[in-house]
């Protein structure tokens, strides 16, 4: 039995619900006061010189004399960005940490390792419980809220979990789903938060207030912001809270209290403001299209897809882009778009020239290329069966968990592939 389960019968009273829910309300305000007065960058420096301080006896701090660390300037000159691979082989596949939780799904639930067999188990069991909020990649939240209502035999969210009240998403954009996860709780007094959290640390949580993304600089991370037309140089910009500039777009780098130091996350952001540091999720470092020479990232591309969707009155539930070649000289190439759809799916050639429309009023490399037909044809929308991306992902043995659908693919090659692997296998519309 859990250590806090003699909690639970507590929790089944009103009073205590409305007890905790305002002391979580006035702490709620008292932290976002204290937000509101926070010198970010300053707090930034000062977490960067705790860590390292800390750290200065380990392996790593020893391999990068860290004992002789006084300033940023010394600690960015000791300690170059590095990605995953490097950490990997240099200083984690010998150790790896174990971890308990007292969450639901208990451990041995959650070890399932039948990725199909775990969420139907989920829905069933969680049918049972007084869920009033969850959390997840906004993908993999409705097919557990499909199985969840077959199960149950219910045609909606709230009628099997009546005091769900919040739903918290990361991992995606949320603008292509928001309307569908409406229609599937079918509770307006639902709300919904985004934040942004990885599995190298947490970065930022939607302030209310502005509607936006907000980074938390006070948790023992401190971060690191390369320009993203730097990355791949042996000495790019790296700048912090402090001196970034609105509107740029930034790779992340995380150093944190878990052992990453100068970490390149594999994510690009923008900020809207500094003060306080509000930023939006812009995509991937390596999902952006420039095949031919367009210079798309992947929230132009999210956002031209959810425009579309709504003008059509559609639900994209997944997709993938990537270029399409010519098969001979001089004739130009295009996108193709692989995109499910939840119930009913549009028009194709209106889904694409809505799409088309869209990335030509927001990026002003896209829309010369696409004048005339001379350098980039209008894109093709191909329709995929409801499910047909979950069967892909099964295919390549990444069903499930935090595995997600490769997005954008700048070579084309994975994008032929799945096409092809849609069509030989009847996913196709």
């Amino acid at each position: 039995m859990s250590r806090t389960a003699f909690l639970a019968p507590l929790a089944a009273h009103r009073w205590v619900r409305r007890a905790a829910d305002a002391m979580l309300l006035r702490y709620a305000h008292h932290r976002t006061a204290a937000l509101d007065r926070m010198d970010a960058g300053r707090v930034q420096h000062d977490t960067l010189l705790s860590l390292v301080r800390r750290a200065r006896n380990t392996r790593f701090g020893r391999d990068h004399d860290f004992s002789r660390i006084s300033s940023l300037a010394d600690y960015q000159a000791r300690v170059p960005v590095r990605e995953y691979e490097w950490f990997w082989n240099t200083y984690w596949k010998d150790a790896y940490p174990v971890l308990a939780d007292y969450v639901f799904p208990p451990k041995k639930k959650a070890l399932i390792a039948n990725w199909e067999e775990k969420v139907a188990r989920f829905a069933e069991w969680s049918a049972h419980e007084r869920i009033t909020a969850i959390s997840g990649i906004p993908a993999w939240m409705l097919v557990l809220f499909d199985r969840l209502k077959k199960a149950t035999g219910k045609s909606s969210v709230a009628e099997v979990w009546p005091d769900l009240r919040l739903v918290i998403h990361g991992g995606t954009k949320f603008d292509p789903f928001r309307e569908l996860f409406k229609k599937e709780i079918g509770n307006e007094e639902v709300k919904f938060c985004e934040v942004y959290p990885c599995s190298e640390g947490f970065v930022a949580t939607e302030d209310p207030r502005y509607g936006q993304l907000r980074m938390v600089p006070d948790h023992d991370v401190f971060f690191e912001f390369i320009p993203f037309e730097e990355l791949g140089r042996d000495r790019p910009a790296r700048h912090t809270l402090a001196d970034v500039e609105v509107g740029q777009q930034y790779a992340v780098v995380i150093t944190s209290c878990a052992g990453l130091w100068s970490y390149l996350v594999g994510d690009t952001v923008a900020f809207e403001r500094r003060t306080p540091p509000l930023i939006r999720f812009t995509g991937r470092t390596k999902y952006f299209l420039s095949a031919f020479g367009e210079h798309l990232i992947s929230e132009e591309v999210e956002k031209a897809i959810a425009r579309a969707a709504s003008e059509c009155g559609v639900d994209a539930v997944d997709f993938h882009v990537g270029p399409v070649f010519p098969g001979y000289p001089r004739r130009p190439g295009h996108h193709l778009y692989l995109i499910e759809f939840a119930g009913t799916t549009p028009d194709v050639k209106c889904f694409a020239e809505l799409i088309d429309a869209e990335l030509s009023a927001i990026n002003e490399d896209y829309a010369p290329h696409r004048q005339g037909d001379l350098a980039m044809l209008m894109p093709e929308v191909r329709v995929v069966r409801k499910g047909g991306f979950g069967e892909w992902m099964r295919a390549k043995g990444k069903y499930g968990g935090q595995h997600k659908v490769p997005r954008m693919d700048n070579s084309g090659k994975l994008t032929q592939d799945m096409a092809t692997w849609f069509a030989e296998n009847g996913w196709l519309v």
